[in-house]
């Protein structure tokens, strides 16, 4: 048998077979009402012209085994002239949810095979897709946001979007959609704003379309999207997304690896948003220049921070959470260091310290967004984010870890 992963482009069923189908109209596409076959691992495939099955004996529906670790479910398609029944009509809209993220540590370096500690945190984007008539696809974006952000990230919005639909081979010309955004993320840069649409997206279409998804596939169509935003992304933003909890999440040898955490106490954490939108896309040339120019400096930091990731990942686990605020100050420091901070998210990050915060730093990529401070409890959380409101800046006050 032979199978090919996604993406593919739709196939069709050698002529010899389609006498076997009584008649019918017999195609094979990826994510159609067809036929498909799902691994164990969640990676979609689609039946090939060179399976010896005998499809003789197969009604519509019918499922079978083969001796590969995968299932083939058998739809042969209706002819023309046939009514197709509109799912839709009795369904209502595609509707999918997907969580913000922040990381204690590790932030820019993933792809450097540097392991980061990332958790999602309960505020979501929502979408739903509803089909339309037209052509093609139309958004309404109703998220509240950081000022310009959206303004800023429309390009890459667009194409995040068209790239997802084209990894689900979904088919917009023929059957148009409006997709809607909105829930309780703000959206701005270093709270996973972006991989929060692109897997609420993926989980809408999928929930529309009837697709049968694993979560696995869904993160993976969520990774897909976010190269629209990160140049290449690193999946560990779209992996908390998809799965939530608090994660040690990293890349060996291009395959991402993930693992929960099991943190011994609640993190009450204030979020403070510089009001800066960074473009997290030219991060990736940055530290690529700073590792041209001084290699052996670029490497010691990269295994300073490997080993304040594991440090840190020990103290949640033993509810060490002096030790846990004081890697992350340490760890701010290498990246202000580098270049990787902003005048707004330093100030922010020494007004927490200075309110007895046990560690602040930079969260996400970089160079604006927002900042994470580690707190005592709620009542030292309430007291910084008061304190930074006050300022004028946005604030989200959450706990991770539970």
């Amino acid at each position: 048998m032979w199978l090919s992963p996604l993406p593919t482009p739709p196939l069709r069923l050698p002529e010899r077979w389609q006498g076997n189908l009584r008649g019918r109209s017999p195609a094979v596409r990826i994510l159609g009402s067809t036929a498909c076959a799902t691994s164990r691992e969640g990676f979609l495939f689609a039946l090939g012209a060179r399976s010896e099955r005998d499809l003789a004996s197969l009604e519509d529906g019918f499922a079978f085994p083969f001796k590969l670790p995968v299932q083939v479910r058998i739809f042969t398609s209706r002819a023309e002239d046939e009514p197709r029944p509109d799912p839709h009509k009795e369904n209502g809209m595609g509707k999918g949810s997907a969580f913000g993220k922040t990381i204690l540590i590790g932030d820019q370096f993933v792809l450097e095979e540097v392991p980061a500690i990332v958790s999602a945190i309960p505020l979501e984007t929502t979408a739903t897709v509803e089909r339309i008539d037209g052509k093609g696809w139309v958004l309404e974006d109703n998220r509240v946001e950081v000022p310009g952000y959206k303004d800023k990230k429309k390009d890459q919005q667009v194409e995040s979007i068209n790239r997802i639909l084209q990894v689900m081979q979904i088919n917009v010309e023929k059957t148009p959609i409006k997709i809607t955004y909105g829930g309780s993320l703000l959206a701005g840069s270093g709270v996973g704003a972006s991989a929060a649409v692109c897997v609420s997206l993926a989980r809408a279409l999928n929930d529309e379309f009837k697709l049968g998804y694993s979560i696995e596939q869904i993160n993976h169509v969520g990774w897909e999207g976010e190269f629209a935003y990160h140049g290449i992304p690193s999946g560990v933003d779209n992996t908390a997304s998809t799965y939530g909890g608090l994660l040690l999440f990293w890349v060996k040898g291009q395959e991402q690896h993930f693992e929960k955490i099991a943190s011994q106490k609640p993190l009450h954490i204030v979020l403070g948003n510089s009001g800066v939108t960074a473009n997290t896309a030219l991060l990736d040339d940055y530290i690529a220049e700073m590792k041209a120019k001084d290699p052996a400096g670029f490497q010691s930091r990269m295994e300073s921070i490997k080993a304040q990731v594991f440090e840190m990942k020990a103290a949640l686990e033993t509810g060490d959470l002096k030790k846990v605020g004081a890697l992350m100050s340490a760890n701010h420091e290498i990246l202000i260091a580098m270049g990787l901070s902003h005048e707004k998210l330093i100030y922010l990050c020494n007004l927490a310290l200075k309110m007895g915060a046990l560690g602040a730093k930079v969260t996400g990529g970089g160079r604006g967004g927002y900042m994470n401070a580690l707190t005592t409890g709620p009542e030292m959380q309430q007291a910084i984010a008061s304190a930074m409101e006050a300022e004028g800046f946005k604030v989200i006050r959450t706990t991770i870890g539970q």
